[in-house]
């Protein structure tokens, strides 16, 4: 049986396929870590933060890791459309900086 950094590496980070995609972030993953395993996942996910996927922009969001925050918005500033209402949306949920409501449309 795979453990659960294992599982998350290869159905969260790993995710290339229409089949394991399909159905959306699987944050349920981060829901079944202990704190060392959170903390794993969270180096893991920070280290995967680019402009190509929005998995891993979810996934810290979810999490609330203050330690994304720096990338996050350097991410934030090169981004456009759709990929920076989700870096707003997840610095939102991690520090409610009121400056991410003007970025979301209404």
């Amino acid at each position: 049986m795979k453990n659960n950094l294992d599982l998350f590496r290869k159905e969260f980070l790993e995710a290339n396929t229409w089949a394991q995609r399909k159905d959306g972030v699987p944050l349920y993953l981060l829901d079944n870590f202990t704190r060392e395993e959170l903390k794993v996942a969270e180096i893991e996910l920070i280290k995967a933060l680019s402009l190509r996927d929005n998995w891993p922009i979810v996934g810290l969001g979810y999490i609330k890791s203050k330690d994304a925050l720096p990338t996050l918005y350097n991410l934030l500033e090169k981004s456009k459309g759709a990929m920076k209402v989700t870096i707003a949306y997840s610095i939102f949920q991690i520090c409610q900086d009121p400056k991410m409501i003007e970025i979301v449309p209404r």
